[in-house]
């Protein structure tokens, strides 16, 4: 930064702007595949969990005393030098950007970003649909075989969805039977879960018999996924996807409004 002018300059052509963003896509795209997991948030999520109360007291009331302890701030209308200095003799951060900056200075702010910001939108506005329907938005499992067979993938599946505030709802057994339990959820979206040896067996034929869902998805990286693309699969969800994506066409696919 310093061979370049230090920040200041960097601040007003853009630079440091740039190479922060830059940062924040890379890892964007590591929440979003989670390669960077937040427990709660993009890994083990609780759809049960209640937010915490407010705090009894308002930011102003809290850092009153300190505003009232600290020495009067030097003035703030100069130049970067004269806020530096302002900033060393105890001015706030809202001291040094009340004043008017000196011709030349203006530069675009540096975007704030909350690490899990994109499954919390998903969140919010889950929150926002159970508050209107009574229940969370929700996407049938298609469990094929035993609990040995697709447990492991069912969980999996249960965790990946609930990133984005979705709740499963699993139907088991053979193809007929899941089909005719996932008729009686009334519900539009599923995902087939089960081994990769069912997935050859009977996955495309579990696909059309969930002919009717509006989108059908699969657990896992099926071996045979030509043939289930065939048979009317549309998304692979797996380890290392881009959950994200995947979890927001999932609300489009629900008719779920952004909050």
């Amino acid at each position: 930064i310093e061979a370049a002018g230090g920040v200041a300059a960097m601040l007003a052509d853009g630079r440091l702007q740039a190479a922060v963003a830059e940062v924040w896509a890379a890892r964007e795209r590591d929440l979003a595949h989670r390669r960077t997991q937040i427990i709660g948030v993009n890994m083990f999520p609780n759809l049960d969990e209640e937010a915490p109360a407010p705090p009894s007291m308002a930011w102003p009331e809290i850092v009153a005393p300190w505003h009232a302890r600290r020495p009067a701030p030097a003035a703030v209308d100069g130049d970067l030098a004269t806020r530096v200095a302002a900033a060393r003799h105890g001015a706030a951060i809202g001291d040094l950007s009340g004043g008017a900056a000196a011709d030349g200075e203006d530069a675009a702010p540096i975007t704030a970003h909350r690490l899990g910001e994109g499954f919390e939108a998903l969140r919010d506005a889950s929150d926002a649909w159970a508050e209107a329907h009574g229940q969370r938005p929700r996407v049938f499992i298609a469990a094929l075989g035993t609990p040995a067979a697709h447990g492991a993938r069912v969980d999996f599946t249960r965790n990946y969805l609930a990133a984005g505030g979705i709740e499963a709802i699993d139907g088991q057994g053979a193809p007929d039977e899941i089909a005719a339990a996932f008729t009686a959820s009334g519900l539009d979206l599923a995902i087939i879960c089960g081994s990769d040896k069912l997935y050859e067996a009977e996955g495309a034929a579990m696909a059309a018999a969930l002919g009717g869902a509006d989108w059908l998805g699969l657990a896992g990286r099926a071996a045979n996924a030509d043939v289930l693309r065939a048979a009317g699969i549309e998304t692979f969800i797996h380890a290392g996807d881009d959950c994200l994506a995947t979890l927001r066409a999932i609300h489009a696919k629900l008719g779920i409004a952004g909050p």
